[in-house]
């Protein structure tokens, strides 16, 4: 079992924090979201994901970074790539690239709030294929629906081989389709509001869906690692339902669960939980 953090840096100093933190208590790793302004507070400070994954790499040397991640219903795939190379080579390989299709307000910011699910899909799909041609260095011209080009350069190229690892943010039959497709890990959230038996029992539905497309189109499920953003527990103050989480995850093959980097004012606790049961539950 691996663990993670996802942090929401607000200023210099709480982007530092989390980079520092996370390395020396030995999270596996560190991700950063996607959005335009912080959707649940527009009015709050909020620092962009793509340079903040950059800050991060000086601070940091063993940890692994990422993004959870960047919505492809508005970002260009081929900017996404050129971006993820470069964070690659500057980290000595240490990039993870989840992608998304994207749900929250702040997309009004790009003027893609009434996008229809079906185009918010297949946006996520071919933005796939271009992603993993990219960044294997395939230069060949691509003409899709939404992405052409006739000619590509990706040197340096990925400093990880074949690529740098893919992660699906996929919850409906169709975008499961498409993780099943392309992803090297699929990444659920559960849902908003769930208590724990709910998010459990949604994730293994969910997970159960994933091995059913993989086997249909003759993937072995278990090439797909499978990560879980744990948003109804709070491990920091009941250790005892991180274990139960922990146990319930492994059941069906969940092998990282990634948790929201607490305030300051949690950190005693989270540090106790990290040093003294996260390490016993791997």
């Amino acid at each position: 079992m691996r663990f993670g953090l996802i942090a929401h840096p607000t200023d210099a100093a709480t982007m530092t924090e989390a980079a520092v933190l996370s390395e020396q208590l030995g999270y596996d790793a560190l991700y950063v979201g996607d959005h335009l302004f912080y959707y649940a507070d527009p009015d709050a400070s909020w620092l962009d994901g793509w340079p903040v994954l950059s800050a991060w790499i000086p601070l940091t040397t063993r940890i692994r970074l990422g993004m959870l991640t960047t919505n492809l219903s508005w970002r260009s795939p081929v900017t996404v790539a050129r971006a993820t190379i470069t964070l690659d080579v500057l980290s000595g390989g240490r990039i993870d690239l989840g992608v998304g299709v994207g749900r929250t307000a702040d997309q009004a910011m790009a003027g893609m709030l009434e996008m229809s699910d079906a185009e918010r899909v297949a946006r996520l799909d071919e933005g796939l294929v271009v992603l993993d041609r990219l960044l294997r260095g395939d230069h060949a011209p691509f003409a899709g629906r939404f992405t052409t080009y006739q000619q590509a350069q990706t040197e340096p190229g990925c400093v990880q081989t074949p690529r740098v690892p893919l992660i699906v943010a996929a919850h409906g039959p169709r975008t499961l389709q498409s993780a099943a497709r392309h992803a090297g890990v699929w990444s659920s959230y559960g849902g908003f509001g769930l208590d724990f038996e709910e998010m459990v029992a949604l994730t293994r539905q969910r997970s159960q869906t994933l091995t059913e497309h993989c086997e249909a189109i003759g993937r072995d499920p278990s090439s797909i690692g499978r990560s879980l953003l744990a948003l109804a527990i709070d491990p920091w103050r009941d250790p005892d339902a991180l274990a139960r989480l922990v146990d319930e995850m492994s059941r069906i093959q969940v092998d990282e669960l990634v948790f929201i980097l607490p305030r300051p004012a949690r950190r005693a606790e989270f540090e106790r939980t990290s040093l003294q049961r996260m390490p016993h539950l791997r």
